[in-house]
């Protein structure tokens, strides 16, 4: 196999690629040969490549010129516009190619994607053959948090033809089972329990069961593997310490990327002791959920994943005076709001 590209400043790009396979007992071999240039201009994106082929069995070599463009409707209707967010994701495709016989072909259709995660995928296409005449097809895919699914239907002068697939994975680990999109030979098994329905970053579909469990499929045999947690789509009762984990798996192998999360309400309370706000760089701990926190200027310690009802750990020096400890009760309704405000007092020393 050769692959060879060349960036030509803001031009475009100049490349060529090749490959030639041979089979035993045999003495012929199959041969393909591309050379081309891609370029864009103002979102529109264009290919033009001449190819040549020739395979074991058959007669003769075949050439093909080829000529092809992306053009997307967003970049025309607005593009910044939220209200246009479908049509930023959906392009007009068109290609034209002739071959060595003069056979010329042009196909032209739409083609993009759909839903907030970009997981569903479409397009339309409707070509014409100076040989075979016309032909058209429909196709869409969904790749969800428990498999992928896709249908089509196409034809030609000589026959129709419907297709349908659904296609999933399933783990067995020491948590349980996971259902996931299909597996590849090495894959990456996301642990971040309680965190529900969150998006795995650059992972169309691939998102967290009920219990907080993914599988990040395909991953890159002995190197980095990223694998992020996508905040933005975390419920108002689930933190994180850190959405972002590295892995470096061994080809084949499963891995397991693990996320400390805290499962609760958010709170933000104000600390009294005496009759004064608790000092500036105190430590609090939650001691039912183990979070903590360091109390600010004004007094208050934000939390994440805390309980109704717990007991807090006030520190900020060494001596008996310089901590105490409180139960408390949040505000009835507390888990039902972006974040739980109280004014708690801090007595007991000990």
């Amino acid at each position: 196999q050769l692959n060879i590209s060349q960036q030509l400043g803001e031009l475009g790009s100049l490349y060529v690629s090749g490959s030639q396979q041979t089979y035993w007992n045999t003495s012929g071999s199959d041969t393909w040969y591309q050379t081309g240039f891609s370029s864009g201009w103002h979102g529109i994106s264009y290919n033009l490549s001449w190819s040549m082929s020739h395979s074991t069995g058959l007669s003769g070599t075949n050439r093909l010129l080829s000529l092809s463009f992306s053009v997307p409707f967003g970049r025309f209707l607005g593009h910044d516009m939220p209200e246009h967010d479908a049509l930023n994701s959906m392009y007009a495709t068109a290609q034209t190619s002739r071959d060595q016989d003069g056979v010329t072909s042009v196909q032209t259709g739409v083609s993009g994607t759909l839903l907030q995660g970009n997981n569903l995928s479409y397009s339309v296409m409707q070509g014409n053959n100076s040989t075979s005449g016309e032909s058209g097809s429909v196709n869409g895919t969904w790749r969800g948090t428990y498999g992928t699914a896709s249908a089509g239907y196409s034809h030609n002068r000589y026959d129709h033809s419907l297709n349908w697939d659904v296609s999933g994975g399933v783990v067995a680990h020491a948590d349980g089972v996971t259902l996931s999109q299909s597996l590849g030979d090495t894959n990456v098994l996301i642990k971040a329990p309680g965190a529900r329905g969150v998006q795995v970053e650059n992972e169309t579909g691939v998102r967290t069961d009920w219990r907080g469990y993914a599988v990040m499929p395909y991953a890159t045999v002995y190197r980095r593997n990223r694998v992020a947690l996508d905040v933005n789509s975390l419920d108002t009762h689930t933190d994180l310490d850190d959405n972002v984990q590295n892995v470096v798996p061994t080809e084949g192998a499963l891995v397991r990327a693990e996320y400390a999360t805290h499962t609760g309400v958010r709170a933000l309370l104000t600390l009294m002791h005496e009759g004064h706000l608790v000092p500036f760089g105190a430590v609090v701990t939650e001691k039912t959920s183990g979070v903590s926190g360091i109390v600010s200027e004004a007094g208050q310690v934000y939390l994440t994943g805390v309980p109704l009802t717990g007991e807090l750990d006030v520190v900020w020096g060494n001596s008996a005076t310089e901590r105490c400890r409180t139960p408390f009760k949040l505000p009835e309704g507390s888990d039902m709001k972006p974040i739980a405000l109280m004014t708690i007092q801090c007595k007991a020393g000990y």
